[in-house]
């Protein structure tokens, strides 16, 4: 779980349209639980041979209710991708302009492909940040709490339970991350680069020179490059 507070501050004017998206994507949550319960019902009655058309009525109520989640997260998914791109474009005028100030000279001194990374494929990584990241953070921390609440009409100890063990999938990874007390580095011998990363920091690589391939990549302090803390990167043409 990761919320960055400079990315959340370049979203002004647009933050009703994420509170939006949230509530679309509460309320169709609040469905998906709701279809489970009428599931439930339908088995329970099925096995209490009850009469056809209360299992029917059962059933169309878990048809309905799967529906209204299709729906409602279709229109969230919409809203929040239409919101994604309102602040790309935001971002990247703020970028030329900063571009346009700063002149020729400093420009000239830079390297081109940094430069375009971060105006072109930086500001189109944000997408899934602004448009899926976000919104569904915010309804991942309430989903515990509306599972609870539903759960806990029936089995106090159990929905107790399942609130715990959300809780904890959600804390424990930012936990780990957090508690990453060592230094890495990003090595990757085959194009020299070797990128120090503090802990619990992050660090950009610019690899827009390299030609297209696959590349072997190491922590060259927790490994050797055969094993541990190891990976490949693949640059497409």
């Amino acid at each position: 779980m990761y919320f960055d507070s400079r990315l959340w501050k370049m979203m002004a004017g647009l933050r009703l349209r994420v509170a939006g998206a949230v509530c679309l994507g509460l309320i169709a949550m609040g469905f998906g639980v709701m279809r489970f319960v009428f599931l439930g019902r339908v088995l329970a009655l099925a096995y209490q041979g009850a009469a056809a058309r209360q299992v029917a009525l059962a059933a169309a109520g878990t048809v309905a209710c799967m529906l209204l989640r299709a729906g409602l997260d279709h229109r969230r998914v919409v809203l929040a991708q239409g919101t994604a791109g309102r602040v790309q474009s935001v971002l990247r005028a703020r970028l030329f302009d900063r571009i346009a100030e700063l002149g020729p000279a400093w420009f000239g001194a830079e390297r081109t492909g940094g430069v375009m990374l971060a105006v072109i494929d930086g500001v189109e990584q944000l997408q899934t940040f602004f448009g899926a990241y976000v919104p569904q953070l915010v309804i991942a921390a309430c989903a515990p709490v509306v599972i609870f609440a539903v759960l806990a009409w029936w089995d106090v100890p159990t929905a107790a339970v399942l609130l715990v063990a959300a809780l904890a999938t959600l804390a424990l990874p930012m936990l780990v991350h957090n508690a990453d007390a060592f230094v890495h580095d990003f090595t990757l011998e085959a194009l020299e680069i070797d990128v120090t990363i503090g802990p619990g920091s992050d660090a950009l690589v610019d690899l827009s020179a390299a030609a297209p391939g696959t590349y072997d990549y190491f922590c060259s302090l927790h490994s050797d490059g055969t094993d541990g803390m190891r990976g490949t990167v693949t640059i497409e043409s």
